[in-house]
């Protein structure tokens, strides 16, 4: 794996079944963990990768001291060139902690060795209740969750909390639609202000009530986290007539060549009027602008959002997939604890 001079990793050799070492690194700085990943990610898995990569970027100016990111790097005998197999993070925010992230490869061939080596490591660094979910690619999830369950005891929940694909939009997907056509004479799409605040915070509560179980969000919480993304210029909102916000979209993480979209939220009495399709364009849109290859979006499997986005451009959106290889099934796994956090 790529090195840094920062020291600011350790590593330790896992026993395997086979011919090939296999190492988990700990990276508590996220540049250091940045250093030794980047060579590894193509532009497609940096867009699979993204909520890791965007956490650690973000944490380069604003650190938090308890997050850090495991590594699980493999050589076989034949080659000194080390091979990204997988990526944990245990990460913050504003609102406590997040779930335990994941990522691997897509279709790699998950090794059961180093899985429960990467298992029995993060039990070393964390409280067991600590892990009260995981997040990401389905099949490492369903092997890390049943051997995280095997190891501590504690009791997978049966129902996933999210149970969703990862789509993605580029220039050469985003499609020709009504919602390219003129805006109704004073509707306008534009980034929120601190005057939406009001309006912002009471979105992003009922997308917590309807789109967030089991996390919950009181009003004092969205009211935070919509101040933040105000703050920092990542939610867009679609005005219509009388100054009313209808709708909401945020874009609150990014890596060097994408973004993933969220958050996307249109009041009951503004459905079906294609306010939400406008606005998510917009906002793809001027992603692009400042130079992102790639767009990404996590959707749930029984969303009936599923169909406009699917009409924006997002790839890789079940039955709209080109195909079973196009598809990415991502998961949310719980355990029978008490939630230390939410996202």
């Amino acid at each position: 794996m790529p090195t840094s001079t920062s020291g600011s990793h350790s590593q330790v050799s896992v026993p395997t079944n086979d011919s090939r070492s296999v190492s988990i690194c700990h990276h508590d700085n996220p540049s250091d963990f940045l250093f030794a990943v980047s060579p590894s990610l193509t532009l497609q898995y940096e867009t699979s990768a993204i909520v890791i990569l965007a956490h650690a970027q973000k944490r380069i100016t604003e650190p938090r001291p308890r997050d850090f990111w495991l590594t699980v790097w493999s050589t076989s005998p034949t080659t000194s060139r080390s091979a990204l197999e997988l990526i944990l993070m245990c990460g913050s925010w504003l609102l406590g902690d997040y779930p335990i992230f994941l990522w691997a490869p897509p279709k790699a061939e998950y090794r059961s060795d180093a899985t429960s080596s990467l298992v029995e490591f993060l039990r070393k660094r964390v409280p067991d209740k600590r892990v009260f979910s995981v997040f990401g690619p389905a099949d490492i999830t369903r092997i890390f969750t049943a051997k995280w369950s095997e190891a501590t005891g504690i009791r997978m929940l049966v129902k996933p909390h999210y149970d969703a694909y990862l789509a993605r939009c580029t220039k050469d997907t985003m499609r020709q639609g009504r919602s390219m056509l003129p805006l109704p004479q004073g509707h306008k799409t534009r980034l929120a202000t601190m005057g939406d605040l009001d309006s912002v915070s009471e979105l992003c509560n009922r997308f917590a009530d309807e789109e967030s179980a089991p996390y919950e969000f009181s009003a004092e919480d969205s009211r935070l986290e919509a101040q933040e993304l105000i703050k920092a210029q990542q939610v867009w909102v679609y005005e219509a007539s009388s100054g009313v916000i209808a709708c909401i979209c945020a874009a609150a993480r990014h890596s060097h060549h994408a973004s993933v979209i969220s958050k996307v939220y249109t009041s009951k009495a503004f459905r079906s009027k294609g306010f939400a399709e406008r606005l998510v364009r917009h906002v793809v849109q001027h992603l692009f602008s400042i130079r992102r290859e790639s767009v990404v979006l996590y959707v749930g499997k029984n969303n009936s959002a599923r169909r406009v986005y699917d009409r924006v451009g997002f790839s890789g959106i079940g039955d709209q997939a080109k195909s079973k290889d196009d598809r990415e099934d991502w998961l949310e796994v719980g355990f029978d604890v008490a939630i230390t956090g939410r996202w």
